[in-house]
């Protein structure tokens, strides 16, 4: 396993000067990897099938605004194309260390929480 020069198990380095040539895929577990290794990776496979370097941003257990925190901090708004895998409702929703849930401030997490929970539950 190979570990690339901003900490994510990666077939290959961060560079953000050539971002809009490059696709970026955001994840949890799915995405990194760790069982399988970077060279069996879902971004090493399209990396080798597409014309175009992949970029991988996954971290196992991460959810919704892990990715977008990620998405701002890397200005990844600049790529060619950034897919965010969601593998389950754990990606969009959790409950904060006091065990209690709040009102998200965006308004694509609060759409996914009240698809899946209806207006019962609200995310912070």
């Amino acid at each position: 396993m190979r570990t690339n020069n901003i900490g994510f198990l990666s077939h290959s380095d961060f560079i953000a000067d050539s971002l809009k040539t490059k696709i970026i895929i955001i994840g949890d577990s799915f995405i990194e990897s760790k069982q399988c290794g970077t060279n069996n990776s879902i971004a090493f496979h399209l990396d080798e099938s597409l014309d175009s370097e992949v970029y991988n941003f996954g971290k196992g257990g991460w959810n919704i605004h892990n990715y977008f925190s990620i998405y701002k901090k890397y200005e990844l708004e600049k790529a060619k194309i950034v897919f965010i895998l969601l593998t389950g409702i754990d990606d969009i929703s959790w409950v904060n260390s006091n065990n209690k849930t709040k009102i998200s401030k965006s308004k694509l997490i609060n759409h996914f929480n009240d698809r899946f929970y209806g207006n019962k539950k609200t995310i912070s």
